[in-house]
């Protein structure tokens, strides 16, 4: 038997982002975005990749940082993605979680949350990797896979997924960080493009590359090149990130930025599938805006 239900979700509130860092001696490093919204009961979409973990991922928790307590699980949305380069293989979850509750609502909305991974290896007791959640009225985000692209990816890189947030430092000044995994081979470049919506390409606007350095899956850093121009196609959704590589020269991960303006988004739709057999269960959830 199944049974598809869609539910739309209104009354955003704030996006927001992690920096997934190791808790202890590692190279575990990640990044987080998510989306907060006041109806369904407090709802938080999420998207989040990881690499560089020493073992499997057992759990991926919300939590609020001084109590520890639990805001919202979202390990059963997080999988392991496997790159034909071993610096590229991760895990990587999105997703919609309903009905958090008000506290937990504004927990998130107080700065008081933080992301936490724990792994096998270490167990229940020790997080491998930590970030706190920082809301903010201007966040971008962006979801960064093989599917968005325009144009064919090989078969080996059509695992390729990732995780955008930038946000503003200053009137001219953009932080931005990106962690892309399961690519099909090397990475050769990364931009920022725009103006360009999902169904469309655009010249680049600012080169990623230098902030991945030798790193085949992680940027971080700043750009001082944010002008009122960019700013406005930020605000507008026309900016997107595109990852290549050497299989995929002309872009194997691409991913529009959302959200950078408050009044951006309003409504995420849900569409929650449920199959039901005489041996076993499954539910998957997925959004779209």
């Amino acid at each position: 038997t199944t049974t598809t239900t869609t539910t739309d979700v209104a009354g955003f509130v704030a996006h927001g982002y992690a920096r997934v860092r190791a808790a202890i001696a590692g190279a575990a490093t990640g990044t987080a975005a998510f989306s907060v919204y006041s109806g369904q009961g407090g709802s938080l979409r999420f998207d989040l990749t990881a690499t560089g973990l020493t073992s499997n991922l057992q759990q991926a928790l919300v939590r609020e940082r001084a109590s520890g307590a639990v805001l919202a699980n979202l390990t059963m949305m997080v999988e392991h993605v496997q790159g034909t380069l071993s610096a590229s293989s991760g895990w990587h979850g999105a997703g919609l979680l309903v009905n958090l509750g008000a506290a937990a609502v504004a927990t998130l909305l107080d700065n008081r949350g933080e992301v936490v991974l724990f792994t096998s290896a270490l167990g229940p007791q020790q997080a491998e990797a930590v970030g706190t959640v920082e809301m903010q009225t201007a966040v971008g985000v962006a979801g960064v896979s093989a599917t968005h692209q325009l144009h064919p990816v090989t078969v080996a890189g059509q695992r390729a997924v990732g995780t955008a947030v930038v946000w503003p430092v200053t009137s001219a000044l953009l932080g931005v960080e990106v962690t892309v995994i399961g690519l099909s081979s090397p990475l050769v470049s990364a931009y920022l493009h725009g103006p360009a919506g999902s169904d469309s390409t655009a010249p680049v606007v600012f080169n990623l590359a230098p902030l991945f350095g030798s790193s085949q899956s992680r940027a971080v850093g700043l750009w001082s090149g944010l002008t009122a121009t960019v700013r406005t196609q930020l605000e507008e959704n026309l900016v997107y990130v595109n990852v290549s590589t050497q299989q995929n020269p002309n872009g194997e991960a691409r991913g529009q930025i959302v959200g950078f303006a408050a009044e951006a988004e309003t409504t995420v739709s849900t569409t929650t599938t449920t199959t039901t057999s005489t041996t076993s269960t499954t539910s998957t959830t997925t959004t779209t805006t």
